[in-house]
């Protein structure tokens, strides 16, 4: 583990196979957000494989405000396994442990249907595939960062292409 400040910064990643006598190499720019100040803000959002409940002195590279977040970088979800979403809220206006409602709105939206076979493909083109699921959810916090985790139940939705939007607001 390490902290650095908010900046952005330029980052390379290389990989070496030595039994191949391989390398590769990717460079890229990375920004590190701050999340100081009274302005509500949100963390990125962390699509996982799964989440649990930890110990509360059990560490590890997953583990986060208590939870266990197995990441799945490659974002593909099987319909018949939950999807599970971590992000983070800061800056909510709780003052001497106080309790503050606040909203989280995630929607679920199907960009492009997966087309497996012709019939499929040359259907499409005159069919559309605008479907959408939304949902709202009263939370409660006693601190001003809220950890939030999710499991979204995907297993009556097409295969496709989708875009989370996850939006925490006061009512």
């Amino acid at each position: 583990n390490f902290e650095a400040p908010p900046a952005v910064y330029n980052l390379n990643l290389f990989v070496r196979v030595p039994q191949d006598n391989k390398i590769g190499g990717f460079k890229f720019k990375y920004g590190l957000a701050s999340y100081e100040g009274k302005v509500l803000k949100m963390s990125n959002i962390e699509l996982a494989r799964n989440i649990t409940i930890t110990q509360t002195n059990q560490a590890g590279p997953f583990t986060k405000n208590g939870l266990r977040v197995v990441p799945q970088p490659l974002r593909v979800f099987n319909r018949n396994q939950p999807m599970y979403v971590y992000f983070e809220i800061y800056n909510l206006p709780v003052y001497d442990n106080s309790q503050l409602s606040f909203n989280i709105t995630y929607s679920l939206k199907l960009l492009k249907k997966a087309r497996n076979n012709l019939f499929s493909k040359i259907a499409g083109l005159f069919t559309k595939n605008k479907s959408e699921i939304s949902n709202t959810l009263e939370r409660y916090s006693t601190n001003q960062t809220s950890f939030e985790y999710l499991a979204m139940d995907l297993s009556e939705k097409v295969a496709g292409r989708y875009e989370l939007t996850v939006l925490a607001k006061m009512p």
